[in-house]
């Protein structure tokens, strides 16, 4: 089971290493270097979606390759020769049917130069020609592309007059470590945040809140809380607060936002087919049921995650899975605070 084995069994080492690999594409025969992780972390913590954050390079931006000249994409293992067959190289030769989610520059040297979110794309693309795959391997495939969004850098600072001011309004929120090290952090500081700017008793300035409640989407946005993401931006889209330089930041929080919103719901069915083909095993199988459920909630369907998630609150559920989990996406979905987080999460709309 995927999930599973990315969130409890990794084990926690040092840093994360990496090694290069001199790779033939089994589908062209274009030759490129791909990158192979020996060795990880699981220090940045884990997302409520079972994405797990390393302290350094991040592995889930490297494990999938794409050649750079065919666009066949997979996983270090796919790129042996055994893995291709003639109808699936005539596929993407000849009839051309991949298609890059972005378009890929004639110039790409290397698989890096294609970002991983097009890359997870492609390899869910290729699965759905792979005779024998898995409805859960695509799933899988599409929420990595979704993943992905959480690694692309937004932030304030290099911003003229800003840069300082968010200092000042961190120390005045006491929103911890800008630089979060898990998904409590980023929550609670996110929290802190909006719970400063909407305190009407303060000083603050329109722009100085502005300045607050963008930095709290910011850190939701790190740790895959796109409800909220969206529910700050449209709020700052309405106000007049914005401040020369802010409208960057708020334009990539849109696009990321919306983008991994797209590949989280291009994974929802293949979750559900894979659960009603009973691929999944007895073990995993509350797991993957509350993953729905979670990923429902993240593209704004409460009402489906409520159906998928108060039953299983109900259950008997595996070790691997933290009911506060459950008990907490469900009051998200609801639009309840949470009583072991003071968060601002899922406000009502």
């Amino acid at each position: 089971m995927v999930v599973f084995a990315m969130v409890c069994f990794e084990p926690r080492v040092e840093a994360t290493t990496l090694s290069s690999v001199e790779t033939t594409c089994p589908v062209c025969g274009h030759k490129f270097t791909g990158v192979n992780w020996i060795s990880t972390n699981s220090f940045g913590g884990t997302d409520r979606d079972f994405l797990q954050h390393a302290a350094g390079s991040q592995t889930v931006l490297i494990v999938c390759w794409t050649c750079p000249k065919c666009w066949y994409s997979g996983y270090q293992a796919d790129f042996k020769p055994a893995r291709v067959t003639p109808q699936l190289v005539e596929q993407i030769l000849t009839k051309k049917v991949l298609k890059p989610a972005k378009p890929i520059l004639g110039a790409a040297k290397e698989f890096q130069s294609i970002p991983a979110w097009v890359r997870f794309d492609l390899l869910a693309q290729v699965l759905q020609l792979r005779q024998g795959a898995k409805a859960e391997e695509i799933a899988w495939a599409w929420l990595r592309a979704a993943h992905c969004q959480r690694f692309v850098t937004v932030n304030l600072y290099g911003i003229p007059d800003i840069e300082n001011r968010l200092d000042k309004l961190m120390r005045r929120a006491s929103a911890g470590n800008l630089f979060r090290t898990d998904y409590e952090e980023a929550v609670r500081s996110g929290a802190a945040l909006e719970k400063l700017a909407d305190d009407g008793a303060n000083n603050l300035s329109s722009s100085d809140r502005a300045i607050a409640r963008l930095q709290a989407a910011i850190f939701y946005k790190g740790r895959g809380e796109d409800p909220d993401v969206r529910r700050i931006v449209t709020a700052l889209r309405k106000g007049k607060a914005l401040e020369p330089g802010m409208e960057d930041a708020l334009k990539a929080l849109e696009v990321l936002s919306e983008r991994e919103k797209l590949f989280i719901g291009r994974s929802i069915p293949f979750y559900e087919e894979a659960v009603r083909k009973q691929e999944v095993g007895p073990a995993d199988l509350i797991g993957v049921r509350y993953l729905i459920g979670e990923l429902y909630r993240k593209v704004g369907d409460n009402a489906k995650a409520l159906q998928v998630l108060e039953p299983l609150s109900k259950e008997t559920i595996s070790p691997n899975l933290p009911r506060a989990w459950i008990t907490d996406a469900i009051l998200k979905a609801k639009g309840c605070p949470l009583p072991s987080v003071p968060l601002s999460l899922n406000k009502k709309k």
